[in-house]
């Protein structure tokens, strides 16, 4: 995330009803502007009426967003566009670190990293029909890219 992007909502522990707690996490939001540069582990706790618990943590970078590193890329190749849930993402001859994907609430619905592979095959059969946006960050830039899920 940027600096100066809007809170996140986070929405998506499961079972629902747990808590977020973490640097930057303020009312069940992440707030990079809260949280500072840096990277910031995000820890959902559950308990149930019985008493049982589980936790979940994930990572968030924050970052300035103001350098050429971090420059707009046009590159980035996603098919096929629309489909019914499993996309490739070629970064050509750039490597890819990171693909994030966000419903049309701004939700994230799916944070995978790519391992540094110039290709990355992501599985999106379990959202609704939609348009989504990926969030694709290589080690030259990023690019957001409209998809199309129609089962």
């Amino acid at each position: 995330m940027c600096i100066y992007d809007s809170p996140l909502p986070l929405t998506q522990g499961s079972p629902t009803g747990g808590d977020y707690t973490g640097d930057g996490v303020v009312f069940g939001h992440f707030n990079p502007a809260e949280s500072g540069l840096g990277t910031f582990v995000i820890t959902y706790t559950y308990i149930d009426g019985n008493g049982c618990s589980g936790t979940a943590t994930s990572s968030v970078v924050v970052d300035e967003c103001l350098g050429l590193d971090d420059q707009e890329l046009t590159t980035v190749k996603v098919f096929p566009n629309p489909s019914t849930g499993n996309l490739v993402v070629d970064a050509g001859n750039d490597k890819l670190i990171s693909i994030a994907v966000y419903d049309n609430l701004g939700k994230l619905v799916l944070n995978q990293q790519a391992g540094n592979a110039a290709t990355s095959v992501i599985d999106l059969s379990f959202v609704a029909d939609g348009v989504y946006t990926l969030r694709i960050v290589t080690a030259n830039g990023s690019q957001n890219l409209p998809v199309v899920i129609k089962k």
